[in-house]
């Protein structure tokens, strides 16, 4: 299941995904939160790398535990570094503002690939204030309330909340 807490900035989105973190473990996570890999080598599921070669538009190739993309394409090393972590073969997948360093061309990319990959993992968590994160229609939503609490919200308050326009 894909769980994506929204909100604006400062609202305590962070604090909720470090919660979750402890929670499940950092060992089986993989995460942009903090740099686990010096703990563990990460894997690369050559299934995953195959179901985003089925659906993006760039042949890869694994390069020890990262992806190469092939074609000459810059879509830039944040981005690549994304899909490597979503191609891993860890259990959990836990990410703060996925989008955040990608740059704009692939931002809705970003979105598209974890609708097609979060499901692999037991657990994948993310957090965004990026409106096209409600094009996730597979997932839960919750905004927080104090720093501490999750609330669930449906898909119609979720895109009130990112583009209240």
């Amino acid at each position: 299941m894909i769980n994506v807490i929204i909100g604006e900035n400062s609202v305590g989105k962070t604090v909720q995904l470090e919660l979750k973190l402890n929670e499940l473990g950092r060992a089986d996570t993989i995460t942009n939160m903090e740099d686990t890999r010096i703990f563990r080598k990460r894997v690369i599921d050559e299934k995953k790398v195959d179901r985003l070669s089925m659906f993006l538009p760039y042949h890869f190739a694994i390069n020890g535990s990262v992806l190469a993309i092939t074609d000459n394409v810059d879509v830039g090393i944040e981005y690549i570094q994304f899909l490597s972590d979503i191609c891993s073969a860890s259990k959990y997948f836990i990410y703060d503002e996925p989008e955040k360093k990608v740059k704009e061309d692939f931002r809705g990319e970003v979105y598209d690939v974890i609708g097609k990959l979060g499901n692999t993992f037991e657990q994948c968590w993310i957090t965004s204030h990026y409106p096209a994160v409600t094009t996730l229609s597979n997932a839960v939503f919750y905004k927080v309330i104090n720093k501490y609490t999750l609330n669930k919200v449906n898909m119609e308050d979720a895109i009130e909340i990112l583009d209240p326009i």
